[in-house]
């Protein structure tokens, strides 16, 4: 008896190609499961890119651009691209350089300060009442920096610190800073802000403390009115008093030099009249020194001369 003749097994194309498909999607898995791939640059951190335009502290511009370049890991060709389309308007023109450095110096040699120029600003400087005191202290640093920038940096702080406090416009708050033991710029901002939040609570109504009100403030005003009325009649009276004197000064003046009246004679003596001793006669002499005076009373002349 012949043996049966063996099944030929036939095997599909397809699922051969299936079969090795999946080798190699299991064997690219494992391996990236052992080495991850590194981010994809468009997974990397994105922040706003700062302007620059001229009119805005150059120095400020400065530290801002370098923060977002290093958290977003510019390389150097990036950060001159970045850069350059940072600046607007006029400062365009001060982005030629061929590397962020030369940049970053035309824009200092353009829009930044002298020493002598921020040592001026400084004795002038006044807080804006828009301005922030954390705003207006950045100024205070950038302009010290500016103007003290060889000075060590503690000598540089306690500056910062007194032009802080003596550019304030509000003298509350500028003695209170004075009064109290601060260390940093940081401690000066804030306590400044908790001074000016109690400053600004309303004042609690109590029973010692009466509320002024518009009819006081009406009755007050009629009162001071009717005061300042009287005060003012009684100096007219006074002024009329005062001319009316004058005036009658002025007539008694004007008689007493009017030629030929008697007070004219009694004031004015005459040039001609002879001069004589009314004891004797005698034109040479008056009648103190009369000669037969002294003869006949010596006791009376001693009294005369006494």
């Amino acid at each position: 008896m012949m043996a049966a003749p063996e099944a030929e097994i036939i095997i599909d194309p397809t699922l051969a190609v299936m079969n090795r498909l999946t080798e190699v999607l299991e064997h690219i898995m494992h391996r990236e499961q052992r080495h991850p791939p590194p981010p994809a640059p468009e997974e990397r951190v994105r922040l706003k890119t700062p302007t620059f335009d001229g009119n805005e502290d150059v120095e400020l511009f400065i530290n801002q651009f370098n923060d977002v370049a290093q958290v977003c890991r510019w390389p150097p060709d990036i950060q001159l691209l970045q850069l350059r389309e940072a600046l607007k308007e006029g400062a365009r023109t001060c982005g030629r350089g061929e590397t962020v450095d030369s940049v970053f110096d035309s824009l200092r040699l353009r829009y930044g300060l002298t020493p002598r120029e921020a040592r001026v600003k400084l004795n002038t400087v006044k807080k804006d009442p828009k301005t922030s005191l954390q705003e207006h202290a950045i100024q205070i640093e950038r302009l010290v920096r500016a103007a003290y920038g060889t000075l060590p940096g503690r000598d540089r702080r306690e500056m910062v610190m007194d032009y802080f406090c003596s550019s304030l416009a509000n003298v509350g708050l500028q003695r209170h800073l004075l009064a109290i033991e601060l260390n940093n710029l940081d401690e000066a901002v804030r306590a400044g802000n908790e001074y000016l939040q109690v400053a600004s609570l309303p004042i609690p109504k109590t029973g010692l403390v009466r509320q002024v009100t518009e009819e006081d403030t009406q009755i007050n005003q009629v009162e001071n009115k009717g005061v300042t009325e009287k005060f003012l009649k009684e100096i007219i009276e006074r002024l009329e008093r005062l001319e009316s004197t004058q005036r009658s000064k002025a007539r008694v003046n004007t008689n007493q030099q009017r030629p030929g009246s008697d007070s004219n004679r009694r004031y004015q003596p005459d040039a001609n009249r002879v001069r004589q001793c009314w004891e004797c006669g005698a034109e040479d002499h008056l009648r103190r020194n009369c000669p037969q005076l002294r003869t006949n009373n010596p006791t009376n002349h001693r009294g005369s001369q006494q």
